[in-house]
């Protein structure tokens, strides 16, 4: 595959908008199918303590579901084109690793762990 400028920035787009929940990562899995999921081995997006809180807060909210949680952790886990946002990389990815490992396990996000996630990442800002 020939990696251009134009196909660089709908990555980013791409990448983008995953992290910040922008559409179910069901949605924009067509793009991982299409095998762009690692095609290059350097951060095009960066996740931050402020996207992983504004997801959590808007499933406290009720907007999302537990589920949807799992989907947006595991869509982000591993990647190698999304990095951390930095000096809270082993935060960030423990947040969210911690959610696809529970959720793997049979043990679903409850309001409780993610408040205490929103402490861990609002202690740290």
């Amino acid at each position: 595959m020939k990696i251009d400028d134009e196909f660089i920035a709908s990555q980013k787009i791409y990448l983008q908008d995953l992290i910040a929940f922008k559409e179910h990562p069901k949605t924009l899995q067509e793009f991982d199918r299409l095998g762009f999921k690692d095609w290059y081995d350097l951060p095009l997006a960066i996740i931050t303590r402020e996207h992983v809180s504004a997801v959590l807060e808007r499933y406290l909210k009720g907007l999302l579901t537990a589920g949807d949680i799992y989907d947006w952790a595991e869509s982000l886990a591993g990647r190698s084109t999304i990095g951390y946002e930095n000096n809270y990389d082993k935060l960030i990815s423990s947040i969210i690793m911690n959610i696809v490992t529970d959720h793997i396990t049979g043990i679903s996000l409850t309001e409780q762990q993610a408040i205490a996630y929103l402490s861990q990442l609002h202690d740290n800002i």
